[in-house]
């Protein structure tokens, strides 16, 4: 197996690491290298060797973290440089691994913004690829989770980087070369300076590659919260992010409480920060604000009553944050620094302006490279946490930052801003983790921007696309969004938003292992909450089936006129669905859902919709399937269970 070949050549050589120093290229650890030491970490799912060596020519120390998967066919590697002395540039550094193989094809989708995760298969015979984030947020406009195939070689290539990364892939005679790392590095180290490479995993598979990968993310990356394994959730949501109040927000609340919608935390989004110059928020806006520090004078206690009230009742309480800029507009600038004299100047690396709904955002970057800047944010995320009582945490991060970091950079430095600036980034997910242990934490970047594999291993991905805010009604767009997803990223949400209960194929579409109640505050009168339980409770008799196996029965497509079919079955939980879509413009009247993945013996179906309830065989599901009436916009809901 490829796999096994790898993980003795790295032992050998140690992983694929590239990289030009006075003039030589270096790839490996062999030449130019001594080995200082090595120590084996084990774990109840993997085996950790770290290696320390000395590369001579520049006296730096490479500490490389080599692990292994066993049991799910996966090898990660990571390097973290460390300079004792000054050194000269190192540049093109990267990982670069070779695939044996012809005929190579790479599949994979893009990120959330523009192409929302539209999925691409390209032969490399034909022509190479090359991704770049630009930006400097990851999965933004591409996305750095690929599946690879040769005639000699199938696995799954994730690299993990928080900011501009690059990846090729190229065709040679016998194998597929990939090359990939933080994009234009070009710096000399500094005397005790550190500087980290991307996380690089390689997974393996035979059959069914998106549970392949789905059970080595869920079982060997997702975070555990509180101690335990994360939950199907349902939210529910102040209704807008600005203009809000005490009452405003307790009358939300007090919509909800009273019509018993059992949720599980409360989401509350942005609307709460100031602008900077004080308790108030002179332009009432997010994007006017400050969002880690609390608006005294519309919450005068800091939340702290509501989140008491949530607590009682057992629910916990989400805050979103968005720690890493100041948006105080530029007229008020010099009051922001009387008001905060601890704050240095020079924390603030660069501004970024842009024109959106008829108005100008303008948003200046803190350096999180810096480390007493970090601990400043953390103290003022933590007054906020503390004094709300806050236990889920939100983050969101709405500028593009690379060309900030970049301009940032001094001569001879390229690339050093950002490389310590994500180090400090994951450094305040960590934080945050060690003082409220067991926190859930999402992660949010103008939707789904940010969600490479170290940070997913910290948070989840709850609001995959600002799809959901921007156009709510498209429904096959999510569907197709979500799909997609699924392969990646096993937990996700959306929104229940008042059309959505007017519509069983939007409310089906919505489902998810998180569900979010969205009612705008004017709307609340209208809400039919009746309708709304009665989708909860059809939600919860399903929703743990999405941390098992997933099987797409149909391509997933945004067409409004294809058919649309999936399923998961959990065989821990003994839980399953399929879910059958026949959208507005679709003529089939009917369709034969073959199901996958389920084992000889009986298995109970019912019929959501007529709560009909009958046994099939498994290997009659899985070969003949079912037959089902199709009439345009409805959605077929199974649930599966086995048998004794």
């Amino acid at each position: 197996m490829m796999l096994e070949q790898l993980k003795k050549q790295f032992e050998l050589n140690g992983p694929p690491a590239a990289f030009n120093y006075g003039g030589k290229a270096y790839l490996g650890f062999k030449e130019g290298f001594e080995q200082l030491d090595e120590q084996i970490q084990k774990g109840k799912k993997s085996v950790a060797s770290i290696k320390t060596y000395r590369h001579s020519a520049s006296g730096t120390l490479w500490t490389v973290k080599l692990t292994h998967y066993p049991l799910y066919g996966a090898l990660e590697w990571q390097a973290e440089i460390f300079a004792p002395e000054k050194t000269e540039i190192f540049s093109e550094l990267c990982y670069q691994l070779d695939v044996p193989g012809q005929n190579g094809v790479l599949m994979g989708n893009y990120g959330d913004e523009g192409r929302c995760y539209e999925e691409y298969s390209a032969r490399l015979s034909e022509k190479s690829v090359r991704h770049e984030a630009l930006d400097g947020r990851p999965t933004h406009y591409v996305f750095p989770y690929y599946r690879l195939e040769t005639d000699a070689a199938k696995l799954f290539a994730v690299l993990s980087w928080q900011g501009g990364w690059f990846a090729q892939f190229e065709q040679k005679d016998a194998f597929v070369r990939l090359t990939a790392g933080q994009m234009n590095v070009s710096a000399y180290l500094e005397k005790g300076e550190r500087f980290r490479l991307p996380l690089m995993v390689v997974l393996e598979y035979a059959q069914e590659p998106a549970n392949a990968w789905r059970r080595f993310y869920i079982d060997c990356n997702m975070p555990l919260v509180k101690n335990e394994p994360l939950k199907p959730l349902l939210g529910a949501f102040n209704g807008v992010c600005a203009g809000l109040s005490e009452d405003l927000v307790r009358r939300v609340k007090k919509a909800y409480d009273s019509h018993d919608i059992d949720y599980d935390f409360w989401w509350f989004d942005a609307g709460w920060g100031t602008d900077g110059t004080g308790p108030h928020n002179k332009e009432g806006w997010w994007y006017h604000g400050v969002n880690f520090e609390m608006n005294r004078e519309i919450f005068p206690d800091g939340l702290k009553s509501f989140g008491e009230e949530l607590a009682q009742s057992g629910k916990d309480f989400m805050l979103w944050f968005e720690p890493e800029m100041v948006r105080t507009p530029i007229k008020h600038m010099e009051e922001f620094f009387q008001a905060h004299p601890d704050f240095k100047r020079e924390w603030l690396i660069g501004t970024f302006q842009k024109e959106w709904c008829g108005i100008t955002l303008t948003s200046q970057l803190i350096n999180l490279g810096d480390e007493q800047c970090l601990k400043w944010i953390e103290a003022h995320i933590f007054e906020v946490m503390d004094t709300a009582g806050a236990n889920i945490f939100r983050i969101d991060f709405n500028s593009p930052p690379r060309e900030i970091w970049s301009r940032h950079d001094l001569p001879g430095r390229q690339g050093i801003t950002e490389n310590h600036y994500c180090t400090g980034y994951l450094q305040l997910l960590k934080d945050i983790q060690a003082r409220y242990p067991g926190i859930l934490m999402d992660s949010c970047a103008s939707g789904g921007g940010r969600n490479d594999l170290e940070t997913m291993r910290l948070m989840i991905p709850l609001h995959y696309s600002d799809h959901q805010d921007i156009c709510p009604q498209d429904s096959n767009g999510f569907i197709y969004m979500q799909q997609v997803l699924y392969r990646w990223f096993p937990y996700i949400k959306n929104f229940i938003a008042p059309h959505t209960l007017s519509d069983q194929y939007a409310m089906r579409a919505a489902y998810n292992p998180c569900m979010v109640c969205s009612c705008p505050p004017e709307e609340l009168d209208a809400f039919n909450f009746d309708k709304l339980r009665e989708y909860i409770k059809e939600w919860r008799e399903i929703n743990k089936a999405y941390m098992g196996n997933y099987y797409e029965l149909e391509k997933a497509s945004r067409d409004d006129s294809q058919l649309k079919a999936f399923m998961f079955f959990n065989e821990k939980e003994n839980i399953g669905f399929i879910l059958v879509f026949c959208p507005e413009n679709c003529t089939r009247t009917e369709y034969r859902a073959v199901l996958q993945g389920l084992k000889e013996g009986s298995y109970m179906l019912e019929n959501m919709n007529t709560h009909k309830r009958w046994s099939e065989q498994g290997e009659a599901l899985c070969t003949q399937g079912l037959e089902l009436t199709l009439k345009p916009r409805t959605a077929h809901l199974i649930k599966i269970s086995r048998e004794s």
